[in-house]
Parts: structure tokens; sequence; C-alpha cells
């Protein structure tokens, strides 16, 4: 989504009238208007209301750079489409329609009529609509509606993206209106970065979950780490003998079991980012279908390679200490004399 802000009125406004306030307002540098009606997706063979899918809809402009949903087959509107409606997946399967075909709106008083399906989308999460919507060219909803220059909702892009600086603005705005008795519904307004945090709020179990099994391996690593570390004490008495033999200090001896123990940190780390790169779209695109049934927005976070690095460096450290201490312990005499 491209808008910041979405304002939803009880009535219907003006969109001349709508857009001049809304720009007047400080912070706001974009705004688009939509027009929603009531409106029902009819079964084949059927004409009465209740034979149809309860929905609403949408006239949203065709070049729109505010919206667009997550489109899974056919096309998003474009410019020059007439009787043109893009609907959600699950009502084309639900009701056996295809991309092309002809299907039969129910516009309530206003009567049915025929619009072609160019497309269908996905419904990730609902973003403020109470009814499903049918987008559809704006022009067109007001042709079949006969009614123009007419806004249900305004949406606003703003010059800044910080939640609080767009919370405050979209109070302006609502102040605007409603002192000009332009009653807001509250149900369908909303910030996007109120949105974004709502989203994340509903995916952080599932982040949380994912994290703890990461921080979980990384400690069974860490334990493997010393294991590894403590064979290779054994395996190496007889040396640390004879460098003991020949002056080496304590402090020499456990730095360098410490320093072995972080190369192999190290070497870990080294092999873990170019996997991850390789796994990371195929492992999100797998999550996103088994929780949404639809591919997840994916963007790799370089920030968390450096943070994993400091990880793994603190993780290897202390994994060397109890090895690499068990290392000073051991004596000329009783190195010399190992079998």
């Amino acid at each position: 989504r491209g808008f910041d802000i979405r304002i939803g009125f009880e009535d219907l406004q003006r969109t001349d009238r709508v857009e001049s306030m809304a720009e007047s307002v400080p912070g706001v540098t974009d705004v688009e208007s939509w027009f929603i009606a009531p409106a029902s997706i009819l079964k084949a063979g059927q004409r009465t209301k209740e034979a149809g899918v309860g929905a609403s809809i949408v006239g949203i402009p065709p070049d729109s750079a505010m919206y667009r949903p997550l489109i899974t087959d056919g096309r998003w509107l474009q410019p020059g489409d007439k009787r043109a409606i893009v609907i959600s997946r699950d009502t084309a399967e639900d009701n056996n329609i295809r991309v092309g075909d002809t299907v039969t709106l129910d516009m309530f008083e206003l009567g049915d009529s025929e619009w072609q399906v160019v497309g269908l989308f996905k419904v990730i999460f609902g973003g403020g609509f109470d009814a499903e919507p049918i987008y559809a060219p704006r022009e067109a909803v007001y042709l079949a509606t006969k009614k123009y220059n007419q806004v249900s909702r305004l949406l606003a892009t703003t010059s800044t993206d910080n939640l609080s600086s767009v919370a405050q603005i979209s109070t302006a705005l609502k102040d605007l209106y409603q002192d000009r008795n332009m009653e807001v519904d509250i149900f369908a307004t909303g910030t996007t970065p109120q949105d974004q945090v709502d989203a994340e709020n509903q995916f952080a179990i599932t982040t949380n979950m994912l994290l703890a099994l990461a921080v979980l391996v990384a400690l069974v690593g860490g334990i493997g780490l010393m294991g590894a570390l403590s064979i290779s004490v054994v395996e190496r008495i007889r040396e640390i003998g004879v460098m003991r033999a020949i002056g080496a200090r304590t402090p020499t001896i456990m730095g360098m079991f410490m320093l072995e123990g972080v190369l192999q940190g190290l070497f870990s780390w080294t092999v873990a980012v170019p996997l991850s790169l390789l796994l990371a779209r195929p492992l999100a695109n797998s999550l996103g279908q088994a929780m949404f049934d639809a591919n997840l927005d994916f963007r790799y976070n370089y920030g968390a390679v450096g943070v994993w690095l400091g990880v793994i460096l603190v993780i290897a450290v202390l994994a060397s200490i109890v090895p690499a201490r068990n290392a000073t312990q051991i004596s000329v005499r009783d190195s010399l004399a190992y079998q």
C-alpha cells in the first residue's frame, strides 16, 4: 500500500470538497477518493439477493498509486477499463468463478448489472474493510450507481512515515471533517503505520517462536563446540606438556584454545551466511503459504548478519573457556606420563 492514512465517512460526501479540505492540512502530500456501494455477486442461475455473496463494490482510480492488492490470477485494473472487476480468490473458488467470466452484481435498489472478472486477489489482512471488497474502476461504479462526484473513503499520503506524526495528521483530518458535520466512520479509519504494527503483533508469536528455535540451535552449537574442544585438549595432552616444558605460559595455552574455538565459530558463520541467502526466501514463501496461502513479502535483513556474528563470537568465547582452562591445569609430569 502506498497510502499513510485512510478516512471513512458515515455518509457520502462531495469528492472535490473532501479532497480540497484534506490538501489544506499540513503534512498531507497527496489524496485519493474511493466510492463504495453495497453489492452482491449473484450465483449462476440465481438473480435474487439471497443467492448472492455479501460484498461491497469499491470504485478506485485504475491508475491508483496508493493501493494494489496481491493479485494471484489475471491482472489489476487498468486505465480504459469499463465494467471490469477484481474479486477475492476465495469468493471465486467458492462460486466457481474464473478470470474472464461475466458475473451479475446486484446493486440492490439500483438493480443488476453485468461485469467481467479480470483478476483475483488474495486477502492477507483486512485493512479496515467491513465487507469483502470488489474492486472496479471508479467511473464505472459512478455510472452503475448514478451517483457522481461522491466519496466514501479518502486515502492520503504524508510527508512522514513516523507513527506518531502520521497519527497526528490523521487526527487533524478527522477533526477537520467532524467540525464540518462530516461524520467519520471510526471502523473504516486508520493509518498504515498502525496497521503495520497490528500485523506485526499478529505475526509476533511466529517470529518469537522462530527466534527461540534459533537461540536453542545456537546454544546446542555452543555445547557441541565445548565438547569438541574438550576432546581436542585430551588428544593434545603431550603437546601441551611439551609447550609447558619449553616455557609456554598459562595465558598462552589458554589463548590458543580460545582462539581455536573462536575460529571454529567464525567458520560456522561464514558457512551459514551464504546458506541463509539461498534458503531465506524459499523458507519465507513456504511459511507464507502455510499460514496465509500466499507468499510473504521478503527482505533480507543484513543487519541481522552482523548481530548473529556477535552472538556467535560470544557463544564461541564462552564455550572455549572451560576446555581452555582445563588445558592450563595439565602439568608437565602428567602430560609426559599420558599414554
